[in-house]
């Protein structure tokens, strides 16, 4: 079986400043059957994130103009609702402690082992795709479920006759 084949295609958002890094990952990435997006600073990214809301992003810490791993740090919280994993040459344990307690999903070191990153972005899709599951769950929960669970006839009989006695808040 193709590693292609067993990956979870996502919209994968790629941010780094090496143009051929974004275009050996962004071909990888899209080998494995993921839309990629490229930005090439934390100011593209942003906007790339606001307009297009990938499942996932990739980020390098240290790009122009300050080429400062910390200021690489900042942009992680600002990608709310997607899972961010960091790349970096910078590998030191300290930084990656501070990227998870900002919110990073995971920290790989350059160079990156294409096995490794295939399994990190697949299990990362995963929980993006289980994190948006669980928000419906709960929506469909708050909708006349009153915490209970099942379909069956009986079941939604008790719920609308409940509903009539005591209409939800």
């Amino acid at each position: 079986m193709s590693a292609a084949s067993t990956s979870i295609p996502g919209r994968v958002l790629l941010v780094d400043d090496e143009p051929a890094f974004q275009r050996l990952g962004g071909g990888f990435l899209r080998n494995l059957g993921h839309e990629v997006l490229i930005a090439g600073d934390g100011d593209e990214a942003l906007s790339a994130f606001a307009r297009e809301q990938p499942d996932l992003v990739l980020l390098d810490l240290a790009m122009p103009p300050s080429m400062d791993p910390e200021q690489g740090l900042t942009l992680i919280p600002r990608f709310n609702g997607a899972p961010v994993v960091v790349l970096t040459g910078h590998a030191e344990h300290e930084l990656a402690l501070r990227a998870a307690d900002l919110g990073a999903w995971d920290f790989l070191a350059k160079p990156i082992d294409p096995d490794l990153l295939r399994v990190v972005v697949d299990r990362a899709l995963r929980k993006r795709r289980l994190d948006a599951e669980l928000a419906l769950l709960r929506r469909r929960q708050g909708e006349g479920s009153m915490g209970r669970v099942g379909a069956s006839a009986a079941l939604q009989w008790r719920r609308a006759m409940t509903g009539r006695v005591a209409p939800p808040r």
